[in-house]
């Protein structure tokens, strides 16, 4: 696994080993690059290669400012674990988000935001779905026959049963961009979900166990899925 510029390199050498009758199968899975905001190859300031442990840091630093900013409460091992938790999640995202072998911009407030395509906005729907289970007095998901009432939970339900089958594309093909795109969808319509279907105030006993079953159920699939790319997830933002 190296970026697209060493394709030619490889190509020759599993040449060479199909000449000499070497028959173990070989595949060279390539990405694209990481570019600067100016669309070069994102480089430190002064123009040398970014260390990885230097980039670690800062995501870590700058997860912090804007957990502060939502969370001016958080202090001491607390805000520390969550702040390097939201800041490596914030990489490993971005960096498996686009097509595997497409270039992409790297800029720390798209990376870090909490709307679009990206970690944090994933990690919030969990932690929501998890604080509507805490409010319920419900410690371990429900699993209850579900009542479609409303579009928005039948949107959702169909897109839970589609987790299987995009692990198992992701993985065929190489390409987490198919998990990442899934999840970021999930997180939205659960979202939308919650805003068009109240949970804890629903009409009947039934429709609030089957609404906390479709909450309990988008919970697991985005820990799992996040879990698939590398990202542990957080009970509290």
């Amino acid at each position: 696994m190296t970026d697209g510029r060493q394709q030619l390199h490889f190509r020759w050498l599993f040449d060479t080993a199909k000449r000499w009758g070497k028959q173990i199968p070989l595949e060279h899975v390539w990405f694209g690059t990481i570019l600067g905001p100016d669309r070069k190859p994102l480089k430190s300031r002064d123009g040398t290669p970014i260390k990885l442990v230097d980039l670690l840091e800062e995501a870590k630093d700058r997860a912090k400012k804007i957990l502060l900013e939502k969370r001016p409460d958080l202090t001491g091992t607390s805000l520390e674990a969550k702040a390097e938790l939201l800041g490596i999640a914030s990489l490993k995202y971005a960096d498996q988000m686009p097509g595997r072998n497409l270039d992409y911009v790297f800029t720390w407030e798209k990376l870090l935001a909490f709307d679009g395509n990206t970690a944090p906005y994933i990690l919030n729907a969990y932690v929501r779905s998890r604080s509507i289970l805490r409010k319920a007095g419900v410690t371990t998901p429900p699993h209850h026959p579900t009542l479609l009432e409303e579009a928005a939970e039948e949107e959702l339900s169909r897109q839970l049963l589609r987790f299987a089958d995009v692990v198992e594309l992701a993985a065929h093909d190489r390409r987490p961009h198919h998990l990442c795109g899934y999840l970021f969808e999930t997180a939205g319509m659960f979202h939308r979900f919650f805003e068009a279907c109240p949970v804890l105030q629903a009409k009947t006993p039934a429709l609030q166990q089957s609404r906390l079953t479709l909450t309990g159920i988008t919970g697991d699939v985005l820990r799992e899925g996040l879990e698939l790319l590398g990202i542990p997830t957080l009970e509290e933002m």
